[in-house]
């Protein structure tokens, strides 16, 4: 009764007619409640019609952490025309890969620094460089050492 007395109100409120009359009202405003439920069978079926929720997935767990190695490390080595030179030691070709390969296996990412005396050929610092990287080390910087007889 109460909606019926709003659509009443607004449609006094609203309509042209001079002098409506109950019955005139009445049909009103069961033709605006009929349209009214016209509208929200639409409403319905617009809303049941509409696209389909797009498909949810599960993202894939991030995979655990496998490498426990300790952080890069920085292999520094002088190439001279007689050997390779770590610290105060001369390795030997055989001695030098094994040490970039136990350097390659003990820590994540190494880098090894190549110093070179300037009459090393080219070539002896190239196939250095060579048997860094067959060792699984990507990261190689190259240097030379300066003469400071000035």
């Amino acid at each position: 009764m109460r909606r019926f007395g709003i659509m009443l109100m607004l449609l006094t409120a609203c309509d042209d007619a001079p002098d409506p009359t109950v019955e005139a009202l009445e049909d009103r405003v069961a033709h605006l409640e009929d349209r009214l439920a016209a509208l929200q069978a639409r409403l319905d079926a617009t809303a049941e019609s509409t696209a389909p929720p797009l498909p949810t997935f599960a993202m894939p767990d991030a995979p655990p952490a496998t490498d426990e190695r300790p952080a890069p490390a920085r292999l520094s080595v002088v190439v001279k025309a007689t050997g390779v030179v770590e610290g105060d030691r001369t390795l030997t070709d055989t001695e030098f890969a094994e040490r970039l390969r136990a350097v390659a296996a003990q820590h994540r990412d190494p880098a090894v620094t190549l110093r070179s005396e300037p009459d090393v050929p080219h070539a002896r610092v190239v196939d250095i460089m060579d048997r860094v990287r067959k060792a699984g080390i990507a990261r190689i910087a190259v240097a030379t050492l300066s003469d400071d007889t000035d």
